[in-house]
């Protein structure tokens, strides 16, 4: 039986034990930065397990998690390879109005 990416992913998330994981000075610089440099008033660094999205970091927002999904990574996992996704207002985008 061969693994899927899923599979590989979700061991690398038990292995590194990140899931879960305090947070980590580094990582809330960094989504300090980009949102500094992008201007964006939310940024958070994302890791899905099998049932949620967790933020492993995150800025201008209090949300810990949502339901595996949910979240905007689904939407750019959909386009991996193929470009950016770019939201200029999500809000008024119709993949993300509730």
């Amino acid at each position: 039986m061969s693994r899927t990416d899923d599979d590989m992913r979700l061991e690398a998330l038990r292995r590194y034990e990140l899931v879960g994981a305090d947070p980590t000075p580094a990582f809330d610089n960094l989504t300090a930065l980009l949102a500094h440099v992008a201007e964006a008033p939310v940024v958070a660094i994302a890791l899905q397990d099998a049932e949620r999205d967790w933020f492993l970091s995150r800025h201008g927002t209090d949300v810990t998690e949502v339901p595996a999904g949910s979240a905007f990574r689904s939407h750019a996992m959909d386009i991996s390879g193929h470009g950016m996704l770019v939201v200029e207002d999500a809000r008024e985008d119709p993949r993300f109005a509730d």
